[in-house]
């Protein structure tokens, strides 16, 4: 090695070893990281009982707006570092040494750096723990911790050599000011001012925390995981841009006097200039192509839309869907999906309309295994059939199909979503993607993407079987598992009855307890609150078990993850399909004693209308089904109540409006729950269970049973015997 290198090197650790001394010899800032420690873990204990237990948001919450606090600090750690030697009468005499600028900037900058990152320590080493304690597995704790601390020296980096930049660049007192003025500008005000409202998210990456107030990154089961491609390009940037930041420092220090260095260094700033522009560039296309896609989706709607009424009366039904799907490499989607159509799904016209993901492009179309006419016009496709399909016993219909599946979108131009993905291991398919043919044109559908919900009221009910091959890792869906579903399977099947078929993958854990068949799909995040609720969802059900006949059906599969980062609604979303039922998870929307009264009321009569009521139909007769049904909420609190007062979590039924008089069904039996007739009111309320009581949505109305008060009183009459 070159004397001159090794006697860099010797100058360099010397001022390193002096900048430490200078720097942890500060006894406060000894203190302040374990402080944090403290601060981070006191926001991540005593959770209160009845909000989310989710350790991930509260994490996130809290870098938000404490992390936001510590870049303050290292802003001024870079400006005085900087200024203690330059703006000091001595530094004219310690320039004039044979020491180049760039040993001191360095050193100053990577002291700082490391005890930044102390913060960064205590952080992690706070999160690390709590999730353990909490029984998270190790491998998801690892990934978050990880996660975290990235974002951590990420923000550290560019912050300090920007503070450094600030006091190299104005030499009065003022840097200061102008220092707190860029923290303020690159933290809140960047992010809810600049690139929230206006939609600037190419701006992120300039951001100085890097986790900003409403993102996508909120999210524990895809956020920084389906971000790691913008994450790679944005830190590859930011890394660079510090390093620019330290080089500039150096070349404005080495023009205070005479150097021949100068020229070097402004020669290296110019390089520097051109490095950082070269890898925002692929960032910046990485927006680009959202920005294009998010276009797309808007633009490519059909020219002449269906009006409302003729669209919605182009919905039909939908008897069978067999679907094949393959994911590729690059994942590049491949599909076939057979239908088979009722014949009255044609209803003599001479066209069926579908909807189908803009992303995927049909190669084929067959009508009884022919090829069949069809055309494409955005979402919308259209088949023209021929009069031999117009029989009575119905057709079959394929369709086969590829492409991929992005939709990133910009939520009234305040936050960003991807409403349906799949990207490696990470896949969120809802029936409002349109990943398979839905029966329909996109206008009888509306926003899909605003309406979780929207395909509750599907014109039918259709036997899915879905075979998947090429997806890495777990997969679950709203269907039930069919053959092999272990992660190694080649071809993983799923197959049942609903209103449409979610597929769904990502750092997700099945959560189960030995109490119940049924099972919780969360994050890791979540394991304590998924397994509580589970054993209050098995206790509550054991006890309708105990009487009602015939068994309950029950609730196989709850999805429990933010859905707002993965929908253009406000992600409070339940919705029953099939025997899953879906709670999108926020804050104040957890899995609670309303949800848990939500998820039993649904296993008992296969529907979400607890707590509804019924306004008489003109020219119908007034039913008091819902009053019956409350009936079983109330038995159960009068036998059930003791529970509460234990502590457990309990369902928390709310009952409808409606049957508050007297005379009403509803004070009658809270009569006979006063006076004990318990094991009568269960005999009646078997009767009318057997012959059901579900509440079933159409395209038109809502479908339920018309039971009378003469009903009711004649039933009872009849559980007298017993």
């Amino acid at each position: 090695m070159p004397s001159c290198a090794v006697s860099g090197m010797i100058k360099w650790r010397m001022q390193f070893r002096l900048e430490s001394r200078l720097l942890f010899g500060f006894p406060l800032l000894w203190a302040l990281p374990p402080l944090y420690g403290l601060w981070f873990a006191s926001a991540l204990t005593g959770l209160p009982g009845d909000e989310s237990q989710d350790l991930y948001v509260y994490a996130y919450g809290f870098h938000t707006v404490q992390h936001t606090l510590s870049l303050g600090l290292a802003m001024l750690l870079g400006i005085v570092l900087v200024r203690r030697d330059t703006h000091r009468p001595g530094f004219e005499w310690t320039a004039s040494l044979p020491v180049s600028a760039a040993i001191p900037v360095t050193a100053k900058y990577a002291t700082a750096w490391i005890y930044m990152n102390t913060f960064t320590a205590a952080m992690a080493a706070v999160y690390a723990a709590l999730a353990l304690q909490r029984g998270m597995p190790w491998s998801a704790a690892a990934e978050e911790t990880a996660f975290f601390a990235a974002q951590y020296a990420s923000s550290y980096t560019v912050t300090l050599a920007l503070g450094m930049a600030l006091a190299v660049g104005i030499p009065s007192r003022i840097s200061y000011l102008i220092g707190f003025c860029a923290w303020m500008f690159g933290t809140f005000f960047l992010d809810q001012f600049v690139i929230t409202a206006s939609g600037y998210y190419v701006l992120k990456t300039f951001h100085l925390n890097q986790f900003m107030l409403d993102s996508p990154l909120d999210n524990p089961v895809w956020g920084p995981f389906l971000a790691e491609r913008e994450l790679r390009l944005s830190r590859r940037f930011v890394i660079s841009f510090a390093a620019l930041l330290l080089i500039l420092c150096v070349w404005l220090l080495s023009r205070k006097r005479p150097s021949a260095s100068a020229g070097r260094w402004a020669a290296a700033a110019a390089a520097g200039v051109l490095v950082s522009a070269a890898l925002f560039a692929p960032y910046a296309m990485l927006w680009q192509e959202r920005m294009a896609g998010a276009e797309r989706r808007e633009a490519g709607q059909p020219a002449q839309p269906l009006p409302q009424g003729a669209a919605s009366a182009a919905r039909f039904a939908v008897a069978e869907y067999d679907i094949e799907l393959s994911r590729e490499a690059d994942d590049r989607l491949l599909a076939r999906a057979t239908m088979k159509l009722p014949a009255e799904a044609a209803g003599g016209q001479a066209k069926l309309h579908f909807t189908l993901n803009r992303g995927l492009s049909v190669r084929s179309l067959q009508v009884d295994g022919e090829e069949a006419l069809w055309t494409r016009e955005g979402e919308r496709l259209t088949v023209l059939l021929s009069g031999t399909v117009r029989r009575q016993e119905g057709f079959m219909l394929t369709v086969a199909y590829e492409g991929r599946i992005f939709d990133w979108a910009q939520v009234e131009r305040t936050r960003e979503t991807a409403t349906a993905f799949a990207a490696g291991k990470f896949v969120y398919l809802p029936p409002a993607a349109a990943w398979y043919p839905l029966p329909g044109p996109p206008e009888a559908y509306g926003d899909r993407y605003a309406a979780a919900g929207a395909l509750e009221t599907a014109a039918s009910e259709p036997w899915f079987t879905v075979r998947l091959s090429g997806f890495p890792g777990k997969m679950y869906s709203t269907l039930e598992p069919a053959g092999e579903t272990a992660a190694s399977a080649p071809i993983r099947s799923f197959h049942g009855q609903a209103a449409g078929a979610y597929l769904v993958a990502g750092r997700l854990i099945e959560v189960r307890v030995p109490e119940t068949d049924a099972a919780i799909v969360t994050a890791p995040s979540n394991q304590g609150e998924a397994e509580r609720f589970l054993r209050a969802y098995a206790e509550a059900t054991r006890y309708f078990d105990e009487w009602i006949e015939p068994p309950l059906p029950g609730i196989r599969r709850i999805f429990y993850f933010p859905l707002r980062d993965v929908s253009e609604t406000a992600g409070h979303e339940q919705l029953l399909i099939g025997r899953s039922y879906i709670i999108g998870e926020s804050r104040h929307h957890n899995l609670d004693a309303f949800q848990l009264a939500e998820v039993v009321s649904a296993s008992l009569f296969g529907d979400r209308k607890m707590g509804r009521s019924l306004e008489n139909r003109q020219g119908e007769p007034p039913s008091y089904v819902f009053e019956i049904r409350n009936a079983f909420f109330r038995l159960y609190e009068a036998e059930q109540g003791d529970a509460r007062e234990r502590g457990a979590l309990v369902p928390r039924f709310t009952p409808g409006s409606g049957g508050s008089g007297e005379d009403s069904i509803a004070a009658f039996v809270e009569r006979q729950i006063a006076e004990g007739r318990h094991e009568r009111l269960k005999r009646a309320l078997n009767a009318f269970y057997r012959e059901g009581l579900g509440v079933r949505d159409s395209l038109e109305r809502e479908i339920y049973p018309i039971i009378s008060a003469q009903d009711w009183y004649r039933v009872w009459e009849e559980a007298k015997e017993g």
